[in-house]
């Protein structure tokens, strides 16, 4: 599976789970993200209903700074 449709699986899963943080956004986040830093996309899809997913994706919408596209406050996600 390509790279973007996995990233909008995951993104799809969490759709209204995160306050201020639509699936569109956070789709082009976690894409950023991994531009930045690659993430196991595949492994986090296993793993949607998972503690490590949820830290990851509630991390980047938390963490990410979409003006310099760097994560912040020291964070890192789990499936780099």
């Amino acid at each position: 599976m390509n790279n973007l449709k996995t990233i909008f699986k995951i993104a799809e899963h969490f759709d209204g789970k995160i306050a201020g943080c639509d699936r569109l956004s956070l789709a082009m986040d976690i894409d950023a993200v991994n531009d930045i830093n690659p993430l196991n996309l595949e492994a986090m899809l296993n793993d949607l209903d998972g503690p490590h997913t949820a830290h990851d994706v509630y991390g980047i919408a938390a963490n990410f700074d979409r003006k310099t596209l760097t994560l912040q406050n020291g964070w890192t996600p789990r499936f780099t």
